[in-house]
């Protein structure tokens, strides 16, 4: 087949740096989608147009499901929107991708609050670090406080049952 080994060994080099090549178009193809698609997120969230920013958001989301920062902006226009519970899963896989972002775990607190989870949210601001250990420290205090409201209103019940 080859005359010689330096004829196929010249072939595989060639063979090698074609596909090097075509593996770095197909990448730099997927890398130019991810611009365009943030591109328009932001253009459309400038414009106000959130049906159109919605549907960038998903496809990013398939083009680069593990990118923490598409997870944490799509959570934050969910948050927009006052889709709380869906905001949820992105900004948590944002903060499983990258858990070294204190942003990440303050939003993801911020929507467990909106939807009433004071202990999910104290718990994310705990992840959060030091700096948010007053947003932690007012959810416990919360939590601490509805408890005992929860209790008194136990105790007012059975003494009305009582009564009766």
């Amino acid at each position: 087949m080859f005359s010689s080994i330096r004829t196929a060994g010249v072939v595989l080099i060639s063979c090698s740096c074609a596909l090097t090549v075509s593996a770095t178009a197909a990448w730099a193809d997927a890398d130019r989608k991810l611009k365009i698609h943030r591109v328009l997120c932001d253009i459309y969230d400038k414009e106000h147009d959130s049906k159109d920013e919605a549907a960038e958001y998903v496809a990013l989301n398939q083009l680069a499901p593990s990118d923490a920062q598409i997870q944490y902006g799509f959570g934050l226009f969910l948050s927009r929107q006052k889709e709380h519970q869906l905001a949820i899963p992105h900004l948590k896989r944002a903060t499983q991708i990258d858990g070294s972002v204190a942003d990440y775990w303050v939003q993801l607190g911020n929507e467990y609050m909106q939807i009433r989870n004071f202990n999910a949210a104290a718990d994310a601001f705990h992840s959060a670090g030091p700096k948010y250990q007053q947003l932690e420290d007012q959810n416990r205090k919360y939590i601490q406080q509805l408890k005992q409201y929860q209790d008194y209103n136990k105790k007012l019940k059975e003494q009305q049952e009582d009564q009766q």
